[in-house]
C-alpha cells in the first residue's frame, strides 16, 4: 500500500513491532515458564484467540488493484518474477544471510546456559537487550540508510555483524556479551528492512509474491541453520564453531549480493534524461 520510496521506512516500522514483541515476549515467557513449562503455551493460546477477534474487527479490507497479477497461476507468478535475472541471486543472498543469522541465534540461550550458567529467567532478561537493540535499529534505521546509502549500509553492516558474531564466544564478561547483543541486533534491525526493500524492487506488480517467498526463504534458512548448527555444537562442543559458520554464511551472502548487481547504480544516458525531464 506504500509508495516505493517509503518501503524501507514502512518495513522498519513493521519490523520494530516484531522486535518489540521479541524484547518483551522473551522475558515474560521466561517468567511464566518459571511456574510451569506449560504455562506459556496456555497464555499464548489465550492471546492468540484475542488477536483473532481483533483482526476480524480492526483489520481493514485492502482493495485489490492488481487484477492482472492475481489472474495468473502461482507458477506463472514465480516464472514472471524469476524472469528478472537478479531475482534468484537476491533470494539466495537473503537465504544465506538468514541461515547464518539463525544458526547462532537459535543457540544463544544454550550457550548462555553452558558458559555462564544462566537459568531460563536470566536468559530471557539477556534477550531483552537483544530485542531492544533490534527495535532501535528497525525504527531508526531508515535514517542511517538514507545517509550512508544502500550499498555501504548493506556491505558494512553484514561485515560488522560477521565480526561481532565471530568474536562473541571469546568474551569472558557478560557485560561485553550484552553490549555485543545490542550492537548485532541493532545492525540487524537496520539491515532487514533494507534487504526486504531490495527484494521488493524486483517487481512493482508482485510485492505479495515477493513477501511470501522472502518469508519462505527465511524459514528455510532457520530450518537449515538449526540442523547444521546443532550438529556443529554437538560435534565440536563449543559455540565458536557455530559463530564461525555464521560469519562464513554472511561472507557468502555478501558475495552473492555483489554479483547480483542490485546495488550498482544504473547509468542513464543524456537522451533518456531529457525524455524524463520532458
Amino acid at each position: 500500500m506504500v509508495k516505493p520510496e517509503k518501503i524501507i521506512k514502512s518495513m522498519g516500522i513493521a519490523t520494530s513491532g516484531l522486535a518489540m514483541s521479541q524484547a518483551f515476549g522473551l522475558p515474560i515467557d521466561s517468567y511464566l515458564a518459571s511456574f510451569s513449562w506449560s504455562t506459556p503455551f496456555f497464555v499464548l493460546s489465550g492471546c492468540s484467540f484475542i488477536l483473532i477477534l481483533l483482526i476480524l474487527i480492526l483489520m481493514p479490507s485492502i482493495d485489490n488493484r492488481q487484477n492482472i497479477q492475481n489472474e495468473k497461476s502461482v507458477v506463472q507468478r514465480y516464472k514472471l518474477l524469476f524472469s528478472n535475472p537478479k531475482a534468484s541471486k537476491l533470494f539466495l543472498a537473503y537465504l544465506l544471510f538468514q541461515t547464518g543469522n539463525f544458526a547462532s541465534f537459535n543457540f544463544l540461550g544454550t550457550w548462555l546456559n553452558d558458559d555462564y550458567n544462566f537459568n531460563v529467567t536470566q536468559i530471557g532478561i539477556a534477550m531483552l537487550i537483544l530485542g531492544i537493540g533490534n527495535f532501535c535499529g528497525s525504527f531508526f534505521g531508515s535514517g542511517y540508510v538514507s545517509k550512508l546509502g544502500n550499498a555501504f549500509t548493506l556491505f558494512g553492516g553484514v561485515t560488522l555483524m560477521a565480526v561481532l558474531y565471530f568474536s562473541l564466544p571469546f568474551y569472558h564478561n557478560i557485560v561485553f556479551v550484552e553490549i555485543t547483543f545490542f550492537l548485532m541486533f541493532f545492525i540487524a534491525g537496520v539491515l532487514f528492512p533494507l534487504m526486504m526493500s531490495l527484494l521488493q524492487s524486483l517487481s512493482t506488480n508482485a510485492r505479495g509474491t515477493i513477501a511470501a517467498l522472502s518469508n519462505s526463504s527465511m524459514y528455510i534458512g532457520a530450518t537449515l541453520s538449526a540442523c547444521i548448527a546443532g550438529f556443529l555444537y554437538h560435534h565440536f562442543g563449543d559455540f565458536t564453531s557455530v559463530t564461525t559458520f555464521t560469519a562464513i554464511m554472511f561472507i557468502f551472502s555478501l558475495l552473492v549480493y555483489k554479483t547480483s548487481g542490485i546495488l550498482t547504480p544504473t547509468k542513464v544516458s543524456a537522451t533518456a534524461s531529457q525524455k524524463v525531464v520532458k
